[in-house]
């Protein structure tokens, strides 16, 4: 009876050792399939860290390739509109200053001085009627800072009476007004080069994420983040490259005008070389004419993969008038060396979120960079 005994404890003590060794391999597999999963999420957000840094270099490298404030179009944008938004971008067109059109003057009149937004109005400018909300052609910034009638007079700036206010007595530089944009804190970016003859715009873009999770919804038509579903969104730089032609304000080739191939800038057309385009395609002009492309949307195109998302990125500019046109501008904001401060956040798609639990890394960059035009070409 006592042999029977000591042979069922035997059985016990081997059911506990076995459910011992067992919760210690258990234990042991558990732990190191953390490992390895701490390890795949470690090496996958270093990879992620590895590529929003590089892309964010790009970025940077993208824009301090020779480029200053392009002050034309951020004046252009300012009269056309900056409230309208659709995907988190402009939604009203400037026409890229291709229009078929003249420019208006400046000039004081009734012993008034010129406006401090310029002379869009219809007391300033030439036109006689308001030009607010109006697309704008090339040079017709610089011309805000020239008073045709600085004297005031009722001849409206034509001194010698020869029907045209230029090159008269009474023509003044004023070198003061207006700026190009009201704040520093600009939406899109808009560069071109020392010569003046290439282009580079940039602007934010959202569009839903293909690789979202089921369910996942991105409502990217209205400018306000806190009725926009972020869920399901893909956020991407997109850039557009143009370049200039002299064609005059008809920007057509075929016909000559007297103004073409006066070296005075008056068409842009579509970076052949960036698109692969054998024509030249004069963009965002006459929506008329089969000679345009007037959908520029086909042209602008992301700069990061779709396993960046760009949560956030804000540009500053300074300063938000022409130094060279505003040298008489005394406020030591404006009297400043052009430069541009980018601020921006990148988190990985839902392409890259595979192997990461929880919230996905969140990375934060920011520089500073010159735009003087002593480096651009």
């Amino acid at each position: 009876m006592l042999h029977k005994k000591k042979k069922w404890f035997t059985l016990v003590e081997i059911l506990i050792g076995i459910i011992i060794v067992v919760s210690v391999i258990i234990t042991w597999f558990y732990a190191l399939t953390h490992i390895n999963i701490g390890k795949i999420k470690l090496i996958e957000e270093t990879s992620i860290e590895k590529e929003a840094f590089y892309f964010s270099e790009k970025l940077f490298e993208f824009i301090k390739k020779g480029w200053v404030i392009d002050y034309e179009e951020y004046f252009n944008r300012q009269n056309v509109g900056i409230w309208s938004f659709i995907d988190w971008h402009y939604s009203l067109l400037t026409w890229f200053w291709n229009l078929e059109d003249e420019f208006y003057y400046c000039r004081s009149w009734n012993a008034n001085s010129m406006g401090t937004w310029g002379c869009v109005n219809t007391i300033y400018n030439t036109s006689w009627v308001s030009l607010l909300s109006n697309p704008l052609i090339f040079w017709q910034y610089a011309y805000q800072f020239i008073d045709y009638n600085s004297n005031a007079d009722d001849d409206l700036g034509d001194e010698d009476w020869d029907g045209n206010i230029q090159r008269d007595d009474d023509d003044e530089y004023l070198w003061f007004w207006p700026e190009a944009f009201i704040w520093p804190m600009v939406d899109e970016l808009y560069l071109i080069n020392g010569s003046k003859t290439k282009r580079t715009f940039l602007r934010w873009n959202v569009a839903f994420d293909p690789n979202a999770p089921t369910g996942a919804t991105c409502d990217g038509l209205i400018w306000n983040p806190s009725s926009i579903t972020w869920s399901g969104c893909l956020w991407n730089i997109q850039f557009l490259k143009l370049e200039w032609m002299d064609w005059w304000n008809d920007h057509n080739e075929i016909t000559q005008d007297d103004t073409q191939y006066d070296w005075i800038i008056d068409t842009w057309i579509f970076d052949r070389e960036v698109y692969g385009l054998t024509n030249a395609v004069v963009a965002d002009s006459n929506p008329w004419s089969d000679v345009y492309d007037h959908d520029s949307e086909n042209y602008w195109i992301n700069l990061f993969p779709n396993t960046i998302n760009i949560e956030n990125i804000n540009f500053f500019l300074y300063p938000t008038k022409d130094i060279h046109l505003a040298w008489k501008e005394t406020n030591p904001d404006i009297n400043i060396a052009p430069y541009l401060r980018i601020d921006i956040t990148l988190t990985p798609s839902w392409r890259k979120r595979a192997g990461i639990n929880g919230r996905p890394p969140e990375f934060n960059f920011s520089t500073t960079l010159s735009l003087s035009d002593i480096f651009a070409k």
